[in-house]
């Protein structure tokens, strides 16, 4: 699963993939935000990591962030601002959070919500209710990885969706060219039980 990387646990921080992050860690970040909104996605991520009991946190964190990104124009740094740097730091310390625009910037970070809304769905085996979280985190970003793979799972065994093959290898497929290992190893199981699925 995706996680966070907080300002307070590198200074190097962008969006990416942390498997070692720890719930004092978690707690932590949560306590300096520098935003109500970085605050939200922090709560969000803790229950998608730990607690699996409720996806309001998350829901409520996609709530904020579009709020925010009604603020959005052509030339603000609101990205920049939701890590509680200048201009100059942003551009220094966060890179690719600086080149993003800030609807690219938002939307992955509603998506990000909208995925551990999904997992904490899936823990609980609500699984219509997860696949609609995960199909919302794809309207955000089309190319999240885990969302299309989550997706992908759940059309081929028809939980929460009707059992579609086709999809199966749609999203599969998107998760699979992103480098996915597992994407790539049910793309080729189904390819080797429906054949015509994949031409």
């Amino acid at each position: 699963m995706k996680k966070w990387i907080s300002v307070a646990l590198a200074t190097f921080c962008t969006v990416g993939f942390v498997e070692a992050v720890t719930l004092e860690q978690m707690d932590a970040a949560i306590s300096i935000a520098h935003t109500p909104a970085t605050k939200q996605l922090y709560i969000c991520e803790k229950e998608g990591m730990f607690i699996f009991k409720d996806p309001q946190q998350c829901i409520k964190a996609v709530d904020m962030l579009l709020e925010v990104s009604k603020k959005a124009t052509k030339s603000s740094l609101l990205r920049c601002e939701f890590y509680g740097v200048n201009e100059g730091s942003c551009k220094l310390l966060f890179k690719d959070t600086y080149q993003k625009t800030d609807k690219e910037f938002f939307n992955d970070f509603i998506s990000e919500a909208y995925f551990n809304a999904g997992i904490i769905y899936d823990r609980s085996m609500l699984y219509e209710k997860g696949v609609a979280m995960y199909k919302k985190a794809i309207e955000y970003n089309p190319n999240y990885i885990d969302a299309n793979f989550n997706l992908g799972v759940r059309y081929y065994y028809g939980e929460g969706v009707a059992m579609d093959k086709y999809k199966t290898y749609k999203h599969m497929s998107i998760a699979a060219k992103q480098g996915h290992q597992k994407a790539q190893k049910a793309l080729d199981m189904l390819c080797s039980e429906n054949p015509s699925v994949c031409k």
